[in-house]
């Protein structure tokens, strides 16, 4: 008897992202600068703890002795003597209104620029957007996945476990114990760097009604834009179990219902993702939502939308480019300050159950103090113009 026994293979594609406004993924680090960071002339740069050991220990001893009671000139010394010595880089080019006051704290941008999990993350929110709009043709049963799949009463990370379980996982039997989670089929890789550019720019948030008040200033470490594109991998496990390779009648009622269960849940995504149209489906989806919910926010505050001008005709040029028609490339809106738009289905709760939007608007606000809701944006200067933080194409190949 063969339990288990997968049909086909792996299929692999190549996704390449090019930035089309600045991106920043926190590394998980942050500098200060005139402790850690230092901008000389145009440029920033971060003095690591490895760093030191480049350094001669009579230079270390004699700095220290020096400036022993002035640790932030021990800092600024070091820094010298790495310049000096040609054991330290520019990390960063310094860009418009990037502060420059000592003590201030700058993020960090990942190692990997945008690595492969932060990708993956924005593919399983895709693929959710598409199976949760497939779903309308059946709204009945779109509310009720909806009803059961949020909680509240959970922190904010933990709300919308249920829907994304509902979607995306199923129990596995109790031998095995934990589930089985349709993505775990999905592996991206950390991407291929062709080419960097990097900035220190000031991240802003401001209130839609009024671009020019300034909520928050947020100084980060930028991936620009470059002529060559970051390249991943990304391997789909679409091998499928046909149902008739398992004799269900010799298990126990509740492992068949189980193994069921598992088999249905990891075929249908397998025969739908084995395609790249229907990734590129999923993605252009969401992508072009995020380009339209941008729009139309903008074009709710007659000042938002004269001020940001620029910002407004690049959006509808990308829509022109990439939703209007199918293509190989697609819009997206990756990594830090990109809003809770591009990070989750709310929209869809919002129209399909607004008395449950409307709790989880009230538990965010309650949790940060302020007004939650799509009424601020997220930007970035760029030669002098605001632009929101985070766009890029996706192309599949």
């Amino acid at each position: 008897m063969t339990y288990l026994t997968a049909t086909k293979g792996f299929v692999t594609y190549n996704i390449e992202l090019k930035p089309i406004t600045p991106i920043h993924v926190w590394s998980g680090v942050d500098a200060k600068l005139r402790y850690d960071a230092f901008i000389d002339g145009n440029y920033l740069y971060v003095v690591k703890p490895e760093y030191l050991e480049d350094l001669p220990r009579e230079d270390l001893i004699q700095v220290i002795k020096e400036f022993e009671k002035k640790p932030e000139d021990v800092a600024i010394k070091v820094f010298e003597l790495l310049k000096k010595k040609r054991h330290i880089k520019p990390v960063a080019e310094v860009k418009g209104a990037a502060m420059h006051k000592p003590g201030t704290i700058i993020k960090l941008i990942h190692e990997n620029l945008v690595p492969g999990s932060t990708l993956k993350g924005y593919i399983r929110t895709s693929i959710m957007r598409y199976f949760l709009l497939d779903l309308q043709k059946n709204r009945s049963e779109l509310v009720k996945i909806i009803k059961s799949g949020v909680n509240t009463s959970k922190g904010p990370k933990k709300m919308g476990e249920g829907l994304e379980a509902s979607l995306f996982r199923r129990p596995r039997t109790r031998e095995q114990g934990g589930f089985l989670d349709v993505l775990e089929l999905v592996k991206v890789s950390d991407p291929e760097v062709q080419e960097r550019k990097l900035s220190l720019r000031e991240l802003r948030v401001v209130h839609v009604d009024d671009p020019n008040a300034v909520i928050a200033r947020i100084p980060a470490i930028t991936l620009d834009p470059v002529n060559r594109p970051l390249r991943f991998k990304i391997t789909f496990d679409a091998r499928q179990i046909p149902f008739e390779n398992v004799d269900f009648k010799q298990l126990k009622e509740e492992i068949s219902t189980t193994l069921k269960d598992l088999i249905k849940l990891r075929n249908d995504f397998a025969k739908r993702f084995e395609r790249k149209e229907e990734l590129l489906r999923a993605l252009q989806q969401h992508g072009c939502y995020l380009i339209e919910a941008e729009l139309s926010k903008l074009s709710r505050s007659p000042k938002a939308s004269k001020a940001l001008i620029d910002y407004v005709n690049l959006l509808e040029e990308v829509k022109k480019k990439l939703c209007e028609k199918n293509v190989n490339c697609v819009p997206a809106r990756i990594g830090f300050m990109t809003g809770h738009e591009a990070k989750t289905v709310l929209d869809i709760i919002k129209e399909n159950e607004p008395l449950l939007y409307g709790k989880i608007v009230d538990v965010m606000q309650k949790l940060v103090k302020r007004e939650w809701d799509a009424k601020t944006l997220k930007l970035v200067e760029v030669d002098g113009k605001l632009f929101g933080v985070g766009w890029c194409e996706l192309c599949v190949e």
